[in-house]
């Protein structure tokens, strides 16, 4: 008997296509996020530094999305998160409009994945 009976399941656990798909998408998500990250982006609102740093963050999520590690989707959700890493830098950026675009396509993927991530 399972005590784990409040932990759903994930609806993609019998699809490995879909959640691979979902990792590919997530990964194309974040270098788009790469692209607007320069060495003259300002980081005032983030808890980075420098786009050295947040890239090397976004790079370690990736590798681990490409290891298939679907719990890396949570760390990912972290900086999608209002006034979080993402939209902060987006809005001081200039590219709030992209990231809005880049946020609606990772809800879908998160939202899919949540409950196995």
């Amino acid at each position: 008997m399972s005590w784990n009976i409040f932990k759903k399941e994930n609806p993609n656990k019998n699809n490995p296509d879909l959640i691979k798909a979902d990792i590919i998408s997530t990964i194309k998500i974040l270098e788009s996020i790469k692209e607007n990250i320069t060495e003259d982006s300002e980081f005032l609102w983030t808890s980075y530094e420098n786009a050295e740093e947040l890239n090397s963050e976004i790079n370690s999520i990736i590798l681990r999305l490409e290891q298939q590690d679907i719990k890396a989707i949570s760390d990912v959700y972290l900086h999608f998160l209002p006034t979080s890493t993402f939209q902060e830098h987006s809005m001081m950026n200039n590219w709030i409009e992209k990231y809005m675009k880049l946020a609606e396509k990772f809800d879908q993927n998160y939202e899919r994945n949540k409950n196995y991530a």
